[in-house]
């Protein structure tokens, strides 16, 4: 509810939070050790950051297996162990929350050269593997897709708290 209304509070000016929601928040706040050093504004900034990175973390994964799995760009061989298969893509999808969650970072510091850094590190500790066409497809795919959504989200991010500034 407080995330929520923080956001459609700065897009929609219509929107506000109702009386009692303003009152428990700035309770909240000015009880709590950590918490009553920001000002509502430091705070908005906090809670839109941190659903950024939730949201880059988690949802964006989600969104990126499911199209991946809609093009159905990768086939199993025959005699293809499945739990290694499936050992292959819960580490590869640590491995993306990981880079989307730096490529978030990235963005927000304005630090961009790491995110061509980070991209080329991946191509190296794959280079044996691009050899599969299939693979290499998949792995270009879910990288660019990936890369590309977690950008725009810390851009997001990044260009709603201008606007609170």
């Amino acid at each position: 509810m407080l995330i929520g209304g923080f956001i459609f509070g700065i897009f929609g000016q219509s929107l506000r939070f109702n009386a009692s929601s303003i009152q428990i928040a700035e309770y909240i706040v000015n009880h709590h050790p950590i918490l009553s050093a920001f000002n509502i504004n430091k705070l908005k900034i906090v809670l839109i950051y941190s659903s950024g990175i939730l949201i880059t973390a988690n949802e964006i994964n989600n969104l990126v297996r499911y199209i991946l799995q809609t093009i159905d760009i990768r086939e199993s061989k025959e005699g293809e162990n499945d739990n290694i298969e499936s050992q292959e893509i819960k580490k590869g999808k640590i491995i993306g929350i990981i880079e989307r969650i730096m490529f978030f970072f990235f963005v927000i510091t304005g630090n961009y050269t790491s995110i061509a850094f980070v991209l080329t590190a991946k191509g190296i500790t794959r280079y044996k593997a691009l050899d599969d066409k299939k693979f290499a497809e998949y792995v270009l795919i879910g990288t660019l897709l990936s890369s590309t959504l977690a950008i725009v989200g810390a851009y997001l991010a990044k260009s709603m708290v201008t606007i609170i500034r």
